[in-house]
């Protein structure tokens, strides 16, 4: 709705572009991890970090032995390993357990790599991402859409 823009944005001037239009299809980070069986390992530069979690605390803890000592340890309640979220349940288990762990401030540029690999060079391989209706997957383009920076 234009208008609704134009008014939201204190009466910016509306123009008008003539062109053509391309279908698209919309691929998420999800998608993308089970098409491409790529999996975003616990402790990787593209996982989530420890100390992101919460916060770190020391305690004093006395043993049975009456003996006094000093442990630091995270507040944050870690959940079974084998555990898994079914927030992502129609996707496979390497997906889901990478979507638990993926940092999204960080671009993966490993998944970029995969996903272009499995695009151009082995296609054969490729029975998710498809072409839009009508598209000629020799003669399109991929749109990669990366978060700002900085």
């Amino acid at each position: 709705d234009s208008d609704l823009f134009c008014s939201f944005f204190r009466g910016a001037p509306l123009i008008s572009v003539p062109g053509q239009t391309f279908p698209v299809n919309n691929y998420y980070l999800e998608d993308l991890l089970d098409a491409t069986d790529h999996v975003i390992e616990e402790g990787s530069r593209y996982a989530l970090r420890d100390n992101n979690y919460g916060e770190k605390e020391s305690l004093y803890v006395t043993t049975r032995g009456g003996e006094k000592r000093k442990e630091v340890v995270d507040l944050y309640s870690q959940t079974d390993p084998l555990e898994v979220s079914s927030t992502y349940s129609e996707y496979k288990m390497s997906t889901r357990r990478s979507m638990e762990r993926v940092n999204e401030e960080v671009i993966n540029f490993d998944l970029i790599e995969d996903v272009l690999l499995l695009l151009l060079i082995r296609p054969e391989n490729n029975n998710t991402l498809v072409a839009p209706d009508g598209a000629d997957l020799s003669t399109g383009s991929i749109l990669v859409f990366l978060p700002g920076l900085g």
